[in-house]
């Protein structure tokens, strides 16, 4: 699995898009370390927080810079032969936090100034909703993102339809908001 992260930390790389300081980490496990739930949150977390605060996720830019260095030779083939990546979660957090377009309701309303965007009336124009899809890679499964939009949270998928059916996929993506929900409802508690 490949989560993206934000190597954004001073306040000019906030200035800059997401994607243009932006890493990965990879979390493989085995069976039998999936196969236990809250310990194999409990390890993902634990591995998360390690590469935080070893910032070992400027790994993955060093070895997207070596790759291109050892693939620069035109007999050797830059598509994978084999899964690197089986899956992708990306979240995207809140988005437009700091625009002066948001109402109250954290819905972007053009057409009008800050001082006006909480009367929505005739005349503006009011972003209900919209999808992020994460591209798909040779042999990557599935990509998911979830974002915050209007106080809403959103989760997508796309999915390689030659390795899962449209039942499959949702299923998939039921068992994940399933988990998801579960989740969060336990961190609630506690």
């Amino acid at each position: 699995m490949m989560v993206p992260v934000n190597m954004r930390s001073s306040r000019e790389d906030q200035k800059q898009t997401a994607c243009n300081i932006v890493s990965s980490i990879f979390l493989d496990r085995t069976p039998s370390q999936i196969s236990d739930s809250e310990i194999l949150v409990q390890s993902i977390h634990k591995e998360i927080e390690l590469i935080k605060n070893n910032r070992l996720a400027f790994m993955f830019i060093f070895s997207i810079w070596l790759r291109k260095l050892l693939t620069f030779f035109p007999d050797r083939s830059v598509y994978p032969k084999r899964c690197q990546t089986s899956v992708v979660f990306s979240n995207l957090g809140k988005l437009f936090l700091r625009s002066p377009l948001l109402n109250s309701e954290q819905i972007l309303v053009a057409g009008s100034d800050k001082a006006d965007t909480e009367n929505c009336c005739e005349g503006k124009i009011m972003l209900q909703s919209f999808e992020i899809l994460a591209p798909l890679t040779p042999y990557m499964y599935a990509a998911f993102t979830a974002v915050t939009y209007g106080k809403q949270l959103t989760l997508t998928m796309r999915y390689d339809d030659r390795v899962f059916s449209l039942k499959n996929a949702q299923d998939l993506l039921d068992c994940t908001v399933i988990q998801l929900e579960q989740y969060a409802s336990e961190s609630l508690a506690s």
